[in-house]
């Protein structure tokens, strides 16, 4: 049997094939980077290796959704245009209401989406809304990067960094699957997070635009294109 996913990785497969399986690399990087932090297995779930030929992929998909701690959703808009997509992220709002947790999801911002960047189409998309206002790591820049350049790898090794500090919090993962499988909802759904965003909308946190310098050819500092994974 196959160990417990610690994360999933949301993605769309198409955009993996363009990008010659960089995102899979990036899954492969950031796993054994906390890995290396920790001293133990840190494995993240991806169908497209973790299926076995002939099983039950929407359950496996689904289970797997459960079982994983972390959400990575990679973002770009075909994620947007996925219904698989959505649903893994709506299923772990839903966790995260139901542990009272706020960093369990773990956006990449990995190409522009104008589902993000556009304020009325933000606003037509509840998912989207939600997400613009989450703390995130933005690879747009790094997306042109060799994983080998020290800034790709620095970068990497301070998500693997966010990811072992929500770790030492705890994440009670195991409760949140049982009450799933005991039919037991959360306290609180993630549509009513949308509401409370709609009456405090949080402008700091929007999705700013990219300055000239970091539009430049040189690849820019991370300091100057994160925002840290923080608890509310």
């Amino acid at each position: 049997m196959s160990p417990i996913p610690a994360a999933f990785m949301s993605y769309v497969r198409r955009d993996d094939q363009h990008e010659n399986r960089r995102l899979t690399e990036f899954r492969e990087r950031l796993s054994g980077e906390v890995g290396l932090q920790t001293g133990e297995e840190f494995k993240i779930f991806q169908d497209s290796s973790d299926i076995a030929w002939g099983e039950q992929w929407r359950q496996r998909i689904e289970e797997s959704v459960d079982a994983a701690t972390f959400l990575i959703p990679m973002l770009t808009p075909g994620f947007f245009r996925s219904q698989w997509c959505r649903a893994e992220l709506e299923r772990f709002l839903e966790r995260e209401e139901e542990l009272g947790r706020h960093d369990l999801i773990l956006p990449v911002y990995y190409v522009d989406c104008p589902v993000l960047s556009d304020a009325a189409k933000r606003d037509a998309d509840p998912l989207a809304k939600i997400i613009a206002a989450r703390q995130r790591a933005d690879w747009r820049e790094f997306r042109f990067e060799p994983f080998n350049s020290p800034q790709v790898g620095k970068m990497i090794a301070w998500m693997a960094q966010q990811i072992v500090q929500s770790l030492g919090r705890g994440a009670p993962a195991n409760r949140w699957s049982q009450n799933r499988r005991a039919g037991h909802g959360p306290r609180q759904p993630w549509q009513q997070r949308l509401r409370r965003a709609r009456r405090s909308p949080r402008p700091s946190e929007a999705w700013p635009a990219r300055t000239s310098r970091e539009r430049g050819p040189s690849t820019p500092s991370i300091a100057a294109i994160i925002r840290p994974w923080q608890m509310p």
